[in-house]
This record gives C-alpha cells, sequence and structure tokens, in this order.
C-alpha cells in the first residue's frame, strides 16, 4: 500500500495507464474484427499507390510521436530550469548565518 504522495501519485498513474492499455487493446480487437469481416464481404480492392514523396500513414506516424517525444523532453527541461530560477539558493542563506570571524 502506498505511504506517501509520490508513491500514491505513481499508484494512480500506473493504474490510469492500465486502463488506457486494456481501452486500447479492445478497440484494436475491435477494429480487427470489424476488417476481418468486411474483407470476407467485400472484394479484394489494390492499395493505392501514394504519389512520390508524400509519406506513409507509418512515416508520419513515426515523425509525429518523435517530435511529440523531444517536445516533452524540452518541456520537461523548461520546467526543471524554472524550478530552479525560483527556488532560492541555499549556499548564500548558509553564508549569511556563519558567525563572522574575529581576528585575534
Amino acid at each position: 500500500m502506498p505511504t506517501n504522495i509520490i508513491e500514491y501519485t505513481n499508484a494512480s498513474q500506473e493504474r490510469a495507464l492500465e486502463a488506457i492499455r486494456e481501452s486500447q487493446k479492445v478497440y484494436v480487437e475491435a477494429v480487427e474484427s470489424w476488417a476481418k469481416s468486411l474483407s470476407s464481404i467485400v472484394p479484394d480492392v489494390a492499395q493505392p499507390t501514394l504519389p512520390e514523396g508524400v509519406p506513409t500513414a507509418e512515416e508520419v506516424l513515426e515523425t509525429s510521436f518523435d517530435f511529440v517525444s523531444e517536445l516533452l523532453d524540452v518541456q520537461r527541461d523548461f520546467a526543471r530550469k524554472l524550478i530552479e530560477a525560483s527556488t532560492p539558493s541555499q549556499a548564500p542563506a548558509a553564508k549569511a548565518k556563519a558567525p563572522a570571524k574575529s581576528d585575534s
């Protein structure tokens, strides 16, 4: 059982991701079933060829997700820098609290 906020957050996120994975699995299975049923009543139709230079659906998917992955990395770095910039440094505070050295 989770004992702190981070553990609760991680557990909640994992439950959400598992629910998403399961719903996606059911959806893919439904589309596969629909496609299989359709193929039995519709004659084979030749796949159209794309004009030269037009990316495939897979290429568009990969390019788009690669971009979003990089964007998330940039956003994470930005958020970390904002936290650093908005958090007072501990070093100057420690120096200010240190007793002054006497010249004896």
